[in-house]
């Protein structure tokens, strides 16, 4: 077999930094399966297609799908946006990285394969205020069917497909406490090995202000804990009770911090000092992101602006292939379609 001069970007997700928190308490449990490589077979067929890809959205795709496609090695990354404090705009986050992840996105299995998209899932965990199937405009199957299946193998049955290529588990219509069928970690962990086992290469966890039992079991598991601040008095109060809980769960470790919604320069020099953190990206306000919102759209996708900048750099540092420069049909598509 003749192999290309060109030497192929090999991405391995880094593991987490398992180093003990000064500040840690007692550290819960967690499967350790769920740290074991996966493979990355074909999108299972059982998917349930919602606004099936068009053709100019899978010109964004390109032509080319080989040679500069990254390979994928390692096992899926697990992410979630988190803050105690509700309406920071963790879903919003959760919502548009996922979607850039699943629709730009590709890799390959090993030097010779033609790329495909990356498999990314979002789990809309939010369950007492859920709202990615506002955001989606997709209303249903929701948590609750699959947790009524009581079959986890029917897994598929009860995913959405974004017309991003993104798989979307959708968060409960009413809260969770109100219906017989109740969310338990073992639920929500069998969610994650199916994923897995099919060779997801991204899983993007939506959770709600909580430290419920769910909403831990996630914070244990995922790899990137992303603490979401506003850039105000209550916002930064928040970060601080939000990084002093994570830690009191021993996963200090696991926190970077992203300021949303910012009008104004902000310095957090301080603030980071004092928490030990750092901040990874920061997102400007834009009134583009409501808009987008209410039209069921995804701005990294539709639309353009300093925010949807800002988001696509904070993907870009969860899969570095995408920082590299959209070909040209790609930019012609977002002028089309921008709102």
């Amino acid at each position: 077999m003749e192999i290309s001069r060109r030497t192929p970007l090999v991405l391995l997700p880094a593991p987490v930094d398992r180093q003990e928190d000064t500040t840690a308490g007692d550290v819960l449990e967690v499967d350790d399966s769920l740290d074991e490589p996966t493979v990355a077979p074909q999108q299972s067929e059982g998917v349930t297609a919602v606004g099936t890809m068009g053709e100019d959205f899978a010109e964004t795709l390109g032509d080319d799908r080989t040679s500069d496609a990254p390979i994928f090695v390692g096992a899926t990354r697990r992410v979630t946006f988190f803050s105690l404090n509700g309406g920071a705009g963790r879903s919003t986050l959760a919502t548009e990285v996922a979607a850039l992840l699943a629709a730009r996105g590709r890799c390959r299995g090993h030097p010779d394969d033609t790329s495909a998209p990356l498999r990314v899932a979002l789990l809309d965990l939010d369950l007492r205020s859920a709202n990615v199937a506002v955001r989606l405009g997709i209303p249903q199957p929701t948590l609750w069917d699959y947790l009524n299946a009581g079959d986890p193998r029917r897994l598929d049955d009860f995913l959405v497909t974004h017309r991003s290529g993104l798989r979307v588990l959708l968060g409960p219509p009413k809260p969770l406490s109100t219906h017989p069928a109740t969310a338990e970690p073992a639920r929500i962990a069998e969610v994650v090995h199916q994923l897995e086992r099919e060779g997801t290469h991204f899983i993007v966890f939506d959770l709600g202000a909580d430290l419920g039992a769910v909403t831990t079991w996630v914070l244990s598991a995922v790899h990137d804990i992303f603490v979401v601040i506003t850039p105000n008095a209550s916002g930064v109060q928040d970060a601080y009770r939000t990084t002093e809980a994570l830690r009191r769960l021993g996963l200090g470790h696991k926190l970077r911090y992203v300021v949303n919604r910012c009008r104004e320069q902000v310095d957090l020099t301080d603030t980071m000092a004092d928490l030990g953190g750092r901040v990874v990206a920061t997102i400007p306000y834009d009134p583009r992101i409501e808009e987008a919102e209410n039209a069921h759209r995804c701005i990294t996708l539709d639309g353009g602006g300093r925010a949807a900048e800002a988001i696509r750099g904070l993907a870009a540092q969860l899969y570095p292939a995408l920082s590299s420069p959209p070909r040209t049909g790609r930019l012609n598509f977002f002028r089309r379609h921008a709102g």
